[in-house]
Parts: C-alpha cells; sequence; structure tokens
C-alpha cells in the first residue's frame, strides 16, 4: 500500500497538485485515509455478515468518542490495531446474538464498567503521552461522554428498549477492557 501512496503522491506532485515540500503531509493523510477506509469497509462487511448493521453502527457510535478520550491500550502496529478492532467487533455483536441479557445484567456491566472509566480514564500509552493539562481535559471529557452514555442507556432500558441499550452496554465495557489493558500493559 505504501508504494500506491507513493506513486499517487508523486503524480500529485508532477500535475502542479500539491508542492512538493508538503509531500510527506500528504504521504501520511493519503495512508491514514486509505486505513481508515478499510476499517470502515470491514465493519459494514461484518456488521452485514451478522446481519447486525444497527447494532454495529450504535456500538461504535458510543465506543469511539468515549475511547478517544479514555484512552487505554494501543496496539504497536497498525496491522494489530486491525485485527484487534475487528475482534473486539465481532465479539461484540456474537454477545449481542448469542448471551441472553437481562436488564439486571446490563445494569451491573454498567456499574463495573462505567466506574471503571470513571476511575482510571484517561490512560495514555506510549504512542500517545498526555501533558497534565491534556490530562484533566480528557478526564473531564471522557466522564462526560460516559454520563452522556449512562443517561441515554439508562432511558432506554427504562422505555424496555433493550436491545437499543445493549451495544452502548457492550462499547462501554470494552472501553474499560482497553483503559485496564492500558493500564496494565
Amino acid at each position: 500500500m505504501g508504494r500506491l501512496v507513493d506513486k499517487v503522491i508523486k503524480s500529485f506532485i508532477r500535475q502542479g497538485i500539491i508542492p512538493y515540500e508538503d509531500r510527506e503531509i500528504y504521504v501520511y493523510g493519503l495512508y491514514q485515509g486509505i486505513v481508515m477506509a478499510i476499517n470502515i469497509l470491514t465493519y459494514i462487511l461484518i456488521s452485514l455478515v451478522f446481519n447486525m448493521v444497527w447494532e454495529s453502527l450504535l456500538f461504535l457510535a458510543c465506543y469511539i468518542p468515549l475511547r478517544s478520550y479514555a484512552g487505554g491500550y494501543h496496539a504497536r502496529t497498525q496491522i494489530k490495531c486491525y485485527f484487534l478492532s475487528i475482534l473486539m467487533i465481532i465479539l461484540a455483536l456474537l454477545a449481542i446474538k448469542i448471551v441472553p441479557w437481562t436488564s439486571s445484567m446490563m445494569i451491573v456491566l454498567t456499574i463495573l464498567s462505567g466506574g471503571i472509566i470513571f476511575i482510571l480514564a484517561p490512560v495514555e500509552d506510549s504512542n500517545k503521552p498526555l501533558s497534565d493539562s491534556q490530562e484533566k481535559v480528557f478526564r473531564r471529557v471522557a466522564r462526560r461522554i460516559l454520563a452522556v452514555e449512562l443517561i441515554v442507556m439508562i432511558t432506554l432500558l427504562w422505555m424496555g428498549y433493550i436491545m437499543f441499550a445493549l451495544p452502548m452496554v457492550l462499547a462501554i465495557a470494552a472501553v474499560s477492557v482497553m483503559v485496564i489493558m492500558g493500564r496494565n500493559l
């Protein structure tokens, strides 16, 4: 993929679309864009295979913002990150499909997971160190995101929409696992 990105950027430079001095920025941006597109396509494919598109989207909509600020474990390479992400979404979808969830089980899991995130987040990684001021901001934002997700999830449970609350519960649980792994690895 690196060669393809290089060829595209060299072509853009030859055509005068981008200046040579900005080459590295465009190489990085294009590479990251391709990686992101591959990740999104993989998630969509997995969602379609499981016939669980809305569950997958709801899981990711809750997971991504909370994980962005709570931090935690980061794989050392993009390929390891990719496979870990695939494993995580497959496990979440299997948990939704196979486990006979009750409201009580979901509340207990949410209290444990939310408590872990509230106490430990943010967890920096050697790939993503935080300054003291960043740590305070990330902690505050992670707690706010967690609070919003908890309010929405509890409201959904109260209204009897267990299947809408469940992907949210599992997203919070997945973030708590990443936070624990980030603390211990």
